[in-house]
């Protein structure tokens, strides 16, 4: 059993992002608000994690030519979890602009991190940006330490073509 200390200090939030949708699983309802607190950004419940405001509206359904969310256009007719019509879509969460944008506009990024135990990141990684050896990364699952606001990653999900 992990003391309080250790798990308010120790493991970290969890995140995971799935082809661009951002999961976070806190283990202590306080480190919510400590990540809100240090990025100026409010994360928003859906099911059993927390989310960006446009992840959490996000449609679980698409119909190809229609707008998904703002004014880009549906590819597919698709209906599912927002997660998989995200994806269906070619869309992402842009990190940068803070919003959900195709693909296209996160391809040129490169990752920057630190290689140890983990890849450290100061701060969140852009699904579908291109890692050290140009691959794109669809997504990842990392843990947050919400103390130093640093993202410590387990591993890199690649996109299958």
């Amino acid at each position: 059993m992990l003391t309080p200390k250790l798990q308010m200090y120790g493991l970290g939030m969890k995140l995971i992002c799935e082809n661009g949708f951002y999961k976070f699983f806190p283990s202590f309802v306080g480190e919510v608000k400590l990540w809100e607190n240090k990025n100026g950004i409010k994360l928003y419940k859906m099911r059993d994690f927390w989310t960006f405001q446009s992840l959490a509206e996000f449609p679980n359904y698409s119909f190809a030519g229609q707008f998904v969310f703002g004014i880009i256009p549906a590819l597919v007719n698709y209906a599912g979890s927002p997660e998989e019509v995200l994806a269906k879509n070619q869309l992402t969460y842009n990190v940068k602009l803070g919003t959900i944008t195709p693909r296209a506009l996160v391809f040129l990024q490169r990752l920057q991190y630190a290689n140890g135990a983990y890849l450290t990141f100061p701060n969140i990684p852009q699904a579908f940006a291109l890692d050290q050896d140009l691959q794109r990364v669809s997504g990842f699952e990392a843990f947050v330490d919400v103390r130093l606001n640093t993202y410590k990653i387990e591993r890199f999900i690649y996109e299958n073509i």
